[in-house]
């Protein structure tokens, strides 16, 4: 349908193997960026929503992403989207196992997209806080910091990251 635009965030070998037609791939990492010397941070919504334009997504589409092992992909995706203002999202339930596993079709050709000229909407210029304003924050009943992490990451027993665990 015109109205929805199906993204998957599997990597691209997993993509072009099989995947939900109609839908088209997009990167994660092209979600991040080293913003004042602070490296994995969500690049501005300017340059997220030249990624929506070159993917065809307009404003008014309900975005479904669909993952494959690694839901936290599929988060970071609808988090740029939160950040560009877009409405309406999901995330597929199962991924594309589930999907693949309820029999249902898959292709492996390339799917044709036009672009669009996405705008990002507003609040996106407020939309990340910098560690002042967590530290400011911290210890007081106006604040909550939820860290959605898995366990081990939460624990420090595994980590993508520079440094493992978590800020007090």
């Amino acid at each position: 349908k015109p109205s929805v635009r199906i993204l998957d965030v599997r990597s691209g070998p997993e993509y072009s193997t099989a995947h939900i037609p109609g839908s088209l791939r997009i990167g994660v990492e092209s979600l991040r960026g080293t913003i004042g010397g602070v490296h994995s941070m969500l690049v501005p919504p300017e340059l997220i929503a030249a990624q929506l334009s070159l993917l065809g997504v307009t404003p008014e589409q309900h975005v479904i992403v669909v993952a494959g092992g690694k839901f936290r992909d599929a988060t970071y995706v609808g988090l740029a989207l939160d950040r560009v203002g877009h409405e309406r999202w999901s995330i597929l339930e199962g991924g594309c196992e589930a999907w693949i596993a309820g029999n249902r079709p898959v292709e492996a050709s390339l799917t044709d997209v036009s672009a669009t000229t996405y705008a990002s909407r507003p609040p996106a210029s407020d939309f990340v806080v910098n560690y002042e304003s967590v530290r400011a924050g911290a210890g007081n009943n106006q604040t909550v910091v939820l860290y959605t992490l898995p366990a081990d990451y939460f624990a420090g027993d595994q980590s993508d990251e520079a440094r493992a665990g978590h800020f007090p």
